[in-house]
C-alpha cells in the first residue's frame, strides 16, 4: 500500500506536469514579480479570487481558509526543475459568505528559478486537495521583472538568459 503523503505528493506533481491541470487559470492572476538574479529566485504576489474557498467560521466576526500552494520550475520539455509545496492559512475580518465570495487574496511565493527555467506554474489547492486555480508565468516575464542593477543570469550554452 502506498503511504497516502507519497501519493499526495505524486498527484500534486502530475498536475503540475500535465498543461490539462490548468482549467481553472482565471482565479489566479500575478500582481508583481521581481527577479533576483543572484539568488537565482523570484518573489512573486499572487491574487486569488475568494469566491472558490473554502471559509470556515473562525470566531470574533473572522474568517478562514485552509489552503496549499504548489509552485514549480519547468524546463522547455515540461520538466520539474524543482517545485515547493506550501501550506498557508488566510483570514478575513468578515463572514458574510457573499462579500466573501467577492474578496480576492493575495499570496506571496518565493520560487527558486534554475537556469533552464522556461516558465514557473503554481497551483492552489484547498485543504482537501480540490483543485482552485492554476497559472503560469513564462520565462520573457520572469527575466523582464530582474531588479534593476543586477547583471542578466549566465546561461551555459547561449551566454545571457534574457531574451
Amino acid at each position: 500500500m502506498i503511504p497516502n503523503r507519497l501519493l499526495f505528493s505524486a498527484l500534486c506533481l502530475a498536475t503540475l506536469v500535465f498543461p490539462q491541470a490548468l482549467k481553472s487559470q482565471t482565479h489566479l492572476t500575478v500582481e508583481s514579480l521581481v527577479l533576483n538574479t543572484y539568488s537565482q529566485t523570484a518573489d512573486f504576489t499572487l491574487m486569488l479570487q475568494s469566491k472558490d474557498l473554502d471559509w470556515k467560521v473562525a470566531g470574533n466576526g473572522k474568517s478562514k481558509a485552509d489552503l496549499i500552494l504548489i509552485t514549480a520550475s519547468l524546463d522547455k520539455r515540461g520538466d520539474v526543475l524543482v517545485w515547493s509545496r506550501k501550506s498557508l492559512t488566510i483570514t478575513s475580518d468578515i463572514e458574510d459568505a457573499v462579500k466573501l465570495a467577492m474578496a480576492n487574496t493575495r499570496l506571496s511565493a518565493k520560487v527558486k528559478i534554475p537556469t533552464k527555467t522556461n516558465k514557473v506554474r503554481f497551483l492552489v489547492q484547498s485543504a482537501n486537495d480540490r483543485e482552485i486555480g492554476a497559472f503560469e508565468v513564462d520565462r520573457k516575464a520572469i527575466y523582464a521583472a530582474a531588479a534593476p542593477g543586477l547583471p542578466p543570469l549566465p546561461c551555459r550554452t547561449h551566454g545571457k538568459c534574457y531574451p
